[in-house]
């Protein structure tokens, strides 16, 4: 499943985020992602919690704690692990 993830990862990039950064700034008129790599080890769900109460009924809240190891290649930047929490 990760290389899927991978695939939209760089298509989102790609046709959301450069077209984004482009309009915001006259002079990043010629941004662009010349590699997107999100690496051979993916995600982790290390755990997950969900609201029951004084929540709308047509809603669902839930907070995600996720460790991700990106594989990182410029020499300034380690392979540190990034331990997250998403809702």
């Amino acid at each position: 499943m990760w290389p899927f993830i991978c695939q939209f990862v760089d298509k989102l990039f790609r046709e959301t985020i450069e077209p984004a950064v482009k309009a915001a700034n006259p002079h990043l008129s010629s941004f662009c992602f010349t590699k997107i790599d999100m690496g051979n080890k993916p995600l982790r769900v290390n755990g997950v919690k969900v609201y029951t109460e004084n929540v709308d009924k047509r809603q669902v809240i839930m907070d995600l704690q996720i460790r991700y190891t990106p594989t990182l290649r410029p020499k300034h930047l380690t392979n540190r692990p990034a331990h997250e929490l998403l809702r």
